[in-house]
């Protein structure tokens, strides 16, 4: 039984990582742009943590090595951004 439960997460998790790729943002400018203007809109008071964390992740993807680093980054920031 625990076996099969360890499969199950598995496959599961397998099937999942795909379909997450695709929603990935692309790491070029005008994703950059996008993320900037939701980092820049972000004005609230209360939102000056995910600000600050949207604006660390921006810099590790301007400096990452390559596109799937950068895109990662991209994509953290945009989460840290629209986090509720």
């Amino acid at each position: 039984m625990l076996k099969f439960m360890i499969a199950a997460v598995v496959v599961g998790t397998a099937s999942l990582a795909p379909a997450f790729a695709d929603e990935m943002m692309p790491c070029d400018e005008a994703s950059m742009t996008k993320v900037k203007q939701m980092i820049e809109a972000g004005t609230d008071p209360a939102m000056k943590p995910k600000v600050d964390a949207a604006k660390a992740e921006m810099q590790m993807a301007a400096k990452a090595a390559n596109a799937t680093e950068c895109a990662t980054h991209l994509n953290k920031a945009a989460a840290a951004i629209t986090a509720k």
